[in-house]
């Protein structure tokens, strides 16, 4: 399997093994694909489309995949369910390189997440024979072998229940990279939007910890260049900074504020 239907483009897998950063960026609500155009030429390393929250349809997510791939960013899919195990090989084979399972609970829900993902040692993912993952060529043993090593299987503590299992739910093998959905935490802890509270923070810390233990990258959703250093010296070496809305909105939110700033300096002289 090649990463791109043309050459390899992406350096996503070789830089978290050389324990260098990444950084990627949300799409939460575009469906244009042109949109994968766009971040790649920003610099991004991968993109996240959100399936979860947002109208996402397949369609939408395989066009941004494919032209994702040519642009040599990195496509991950945050699914809407995390327990739909026949979905991930669909994203797969619609040319997602890696999967974003939120609300994970315990270890046999994630070990059943990772077979999903992947063909051999215990993979339950369904071969298709030709398909986007594949560049349209006839899978076979090698190139099978190889979609295991470059398909990245992620997975977000999102609730103090399952942090309690954190050193179970980590010794499953296959997990790539493990992250913290702060919003919902924050709310199972009964804070609800107080993503920075001190006792968010610490369960955030608790598995940073135990993902360094187990030899896990650490990844994190950041929204300012504040957050960004903060926790790149927490250890999070993927790093998910903000959203197409998020940068949209500030953009144009600070352009017109210029633009009406400008003309009352201009009225008032």
């Amino acid at each position: 399997m090649r990463f791109s239907t043309h050459e390899e483009k992406s350096n996503f897998k070789k830089k978290l093994a050389n324990n260098d950063i990444v950084v990627g960026t949300w799409v939460n609500a575009l469906k244009d694909p042109l949109i994968a155009k766009i971040i790649g030429c920003a610099g991004f390393d991968y993109m996240l489309i959100d399936a979860e929250h947002s109208g996402a349809t397949m369609a939408s997510i395989s066009e941004m995949c494919v032209l994702s791939r040519e642009c040599g960013v990195y496509p991950m899919i945050r699914p809407a369910d995390p327990d739909d195990l026949k979905m991930n090989g669909r994203l797969l084979d619609a040319g997602a390189m890696g999967l974003f399972i939120s609300h994970v609970e315990n270890a046999a829900q994630v070990k059943a997440i990772v077979n999903s993902a992947r063909y051999f040692n215990g993979g339950t993912r369904g071969c298709n024979s030709r398909s986007i993952s594949s560049g349209f060529e006839k899978v076979d043993e090698e190139m099978m072998c190889r979609s295991d090593e470059e398909v990245t299987c992620l997975i977000s503590f999102e609730s103090e229940g399952a942090i309690e299992q954190i050193d179970e739910i980590l010794a499953v093998g296959g997990i790539d990279i493990v992250c913290v959905g702060r919003a919902d935490l924050a709310h199972d802890l009964g804070l609800s939007g107080r993503n920075d509270d001190d006792k968010v923070v610490k369960m955030v810390e608790k598995v940073f910890e135990a993902a360094k233990r187990h030899g896990k990258v650490a990844g994190l959703l950041v929204n300012n260049t504040e957050e960004v250093k903060l926790w790149i010296n927490k250890g999070v070496r993927f790093l998910s900074f903000g959203s197409e809305v998020a940068f949209l909105l500030s953009s144009y939110q600070n352009g017109i504020e210029a633009a009406r700033a400008a003309f009352r300096e201009i009225k008032s002289a």
